[in-house]
């Protein structure tokens, strides 16, 4: 095979693989109104930014001939597109919510958990350690009766007497505005999409882990029930892998590091019919 023909070939693989990758996209981006015209006026900014900030991370300034070259685009078009603003909402606030982490100090910090490690049924702040306390140490920024009030309005805290409160025991049924499931959706594609990429990219001593595991047979009948079933699993597994983020994260937060902006986590999900 010639040098041409490979990357031909080449080629070839990279698009059927990113055209498959984009139909969730395309089809969000119909149900959003958005038409071919201005996804392709998308595409071709999104080329031109991913081009600078390669140059970018090499140390030298952005070269509107050089991102011209490896785009296609005519020098006029780059410095156009480099100077544009997408207008967007705010990213996906992917790291533990406030709430979250007061929840898992509540349930990991001896000083409100009983003997046989459970967590203590606290009053509002009647007598330490309270409610108060417990907010003011792990949410110095937020008063202690606004956290209260979001957190029983959200299932995750129930008052058991008057003036009596301990976590929910009753699983919490997640319910997001349409604004925030599709910046979730951008958000949930960007970060598995950039651990597929990396593993491409990277040796297999550097590489992430990812596994796609499916079966292309699985009978009519049978597809209720097991699907039920691994949402069942991978819930159990999401909440020990949360448990486990907010746990470190509480425990970083005793220690003093410099700070640094990182997002860690993993992606778990359901496929039905991948090859379609």
């Amino acid at each position: 095979m010639t040098e041409p023909e490979a990357l031909t070939e080449a080629r070839a693989t990279a698009l059927n693989a990113a055209l498959t990758a984009l139909q969730p996209v395309v089809a969000l981006l119909l149900d959003a109104g958005i038409n071919t015209n201005e996804l392709a006026y998308f595409v071709r900014w999104a080329a031109v930014q991913e081009a600078a900030t390669r140059q970018r991370s090499l140390g030298k300034k952005p070269s509107i001939s050089r991102i011209a070259a490896s785009t296609g685009l005519t020098r006029a078009e780059v410095s156009g597109l480099l100077d544009t603003k997408i207008p967007s909402a705010s990213s996906l606030e992917l790291a533990p919510r406030t709430a979250d982490k007061v929840l898992a100090a509540w349930q990991n910090d001896p000083d409100f958990l009983e003997p046989n490690g459970r967590p203590r049924i606290l009053s509002y702040a009647d007598s330490p350690p309270s409610f108060s306390d417990l907010v003011h140490k792990y949410a110095p920024d937020i008063p202690p009766r606004a956290m209260l009030k979001e957190t029983i309005a959200a299932g995750l805290v129930a008052e058991v007497a008057s003036d009596r409160f301990r976590p929910s025991t009753t699983p919490v049924t997640q319910t997001i505005s349409e604004k925030d499931a599709l910046t979730a959706f951008g958000a949930k594609m960007n970060a598995l999409g950039a651990t597929l990429l990396n593993n491409l990219r990277a040796s297999p001593q550097r590489s992430l882990y990812e596994s796609l595991v499916h079966v292309a047979e699985i009978t009519d009948s049978a597809v209720p029930k097991v699907t039920k079933e691994l949402e069942r699993r991978c819930r159990t597994f999401s909440q020990s892998i949360e448990r486990y983020l907010l746990d470190q994260s509480l425990s970083d937060e005793n220690q003093s590091q410099t700070a640094t902006d990182k997002t860690i986590g993993v992606i778990v999900a359901i496929v039905r019919n991948p090859t379609k």
